[in-house]
């Protein structure tokens, strides 16, 4: 089993999923908006975990599904935002995070939260298209 079959099946047992390119603890902190974010969609989570948007704009839809898939567009790249492999945190509960916008694959929590896993992903795991307009 793939990385990213593994994290599907963990959104299937109940888990959110928090991307990032940083190796930290198991205690997720709130960012600077005070906000902990995490996903019931594992592509989000691996495009967390490999793109970051510091220099750069990342797009991308609130709303994925088959007729409209997950695609990356990147504003103003940069090399040094991707990396080459980054983590994707497990969240075992979904207790205090909020679904916003509604229906969308985007979670949140102004208190920071409890990892009980992590797992490495890659370039490799990333099956999006990903379009660099400069």
């Amino acid at each position: 089993m793939g990385v990213v079959e593994h994290l599907t099946r963990m959104v299937e047992l109940g888990y959110l999923l928090h991307g990032s390119p940083k190796m930290f603890g198991w205690c997720i902190n709130p960012g600077r908006d005070g906000w902990v974010y995490a996903t019931d969609n594992p592509q989000i989570a691996v495009l967390k975990a490999i793109y970051s948007n510091k220099g750069s704009t990342l797009i991308y839809r609130y709303f994925v599904s088959e007729s409209s898939p997950l695609e990356l567009r990147i504003e103003g790249f940069k090399e040094e935002n991707v990396h080459d492999f980054g983590w994707v945190y497990l969240i075992p509960f979904r207790n205090g995070f909020e679904n916003f916008p509604k229906g969308s694959w985007q979670f949140g929590r102004k208190k920071e939260t409890m990892a009980s896993g992590v797992s490495k992903v890659t370039r490799e795991d990333v099956s999006f298209p990903v379009i660099i307009e400069q």
